[in-house]
């Protein structure tokens, strides 16, 4: 019973999406706009 608990919390805590977060970056590999991707929780 307890195992199934667990599956069933894990399955809740599946991420519904990915959001993107952009942000500015001034290395010299990039040097502009960058795109970071985490995943949403709802």
């Amino acid at each position: 019973m307890r195992r199934v608990r667990i599956f069933l919390r894990r399955l809740l805590q599946r991420p519904t999406g990915v959001r993107a977060v952009y942000f500015y970056c001034t290395c010299p590999f990039h040097d502009g706009l960058e795109v970071d991707y985490e995943l949403r929780y709802d």
